[in-house]
């Protein structure tokens, strides 16, 4: 009997999961089509609101759902937002990717000048045609690696600046505590991944204990999920409105806010 409990596990193991992501990847397209089908790809709710987004997609397509619905990552949309209301300090967006925060700061000419730095090829490729359809890509300077001395050149220029950072582990090489006091008149969220790199919790413990000497630190997560205020969503099922609004994290994801201490 536990030789046979144990196939079933590894059974289910196998094939289960394949099929569980198979239904949720089958849901999910299912609503992003809907969604295309009603807007094409211009975002209609949210600070982005009227933002296109390009035909060609390299990070992640099942984003495009709440991207086009304006509630991809909200709370850090919405911090930017706000903070935004009394500063005009440089966007740096360090991780661009397809250039949803770039563009989108960009375009709302929130920042007298962003930065996107993204190190692959194609990803910048897809955030320049990205800035070009929504006419901004003359405010955007697209690099690649973001090295401590590009930030230097950047920040003896403005004195400040808001980073956006979600460099998939790479945050707790780059935050070191040089990087982080040539940074200590920034505003910075960072998108956090200690499963993701060897070490990664005690890494995580040690950029927070060094941030503390320059910033006040708070952790931030998306609470809420809100497909039911969608009524774009009402004839779908309950699994699938929730599928939809997935970001599709292994984890919770948790953001670190760096605010320059008083």
């Amino acid at each position: 009997m536990k030789r046979v409990n144990l196939l079933l596990r590894r059974i289910w193991a196998f094939f289960g999961k394949a099929l569980v992501n198979d239904t949720a990847e089958r849901a999910r397209a299912r609503v992003l089509a809907h969604i295309t089908g009603l807007y094409g790809n211009e975002v209609q709710y949210g600070p982005f609101k009227g933002m296109l987004l390009g035909e060609k997609i390299w990070w992640s397509k099942f984003d495009v759902t709440t991207k086009l619905l304006g509630v991809y990552e909200q709370h850090i949309v919405h911090f930017l937002s706000e903070f935004y209301l009394d500063s005009t300090v440089p966007f740096i967006d360090i991780g661009a990717a397809d250039g949803y925060y770039a563009v989108g700061v960009a375009r709302r000419s929130w920042a007298k000048k962003v930065y996107a730095f993204e190190i692959s090829e194609q990803g910048r490729s897809v955030l320049a045609v990205n800035a070009r359809i929504n006419n901004c890509l003359a405010d955007i300077q697209i690099n690649s690696e973001a090295k401590e001395e590009y930030l230097a050149e950047i920040i003896s220029q403005y004195h400040s600046a808001f980073l956006l950072i979600d460099i998939e582990g790479a945050e707790y090489a780059l935050l070191n505590s040089s990087t982080l006091e040539l940074l200590k008149d920034c505003t910075m969220i960072i998108e956090l991944h200690p499963r993701k790199i060897e070490n990664g919790w005690s890494k995580q413990q040690r950029l927070m204990e060094d941030a503390t000497r320059w910033f006040d630190t708070e952790i931030l997560v998306r609470e809420t999920y809100t497909p039911n205020l969608f009524k774009e969503l009402d004839d779908f099922t309950d699994e699938e409105r929730l599928m939809a609004f997935s970001e599709g994290r292994k984890a919770n994801g948790i953001w670190l806010l760096l605010q320059p201490k008083a």
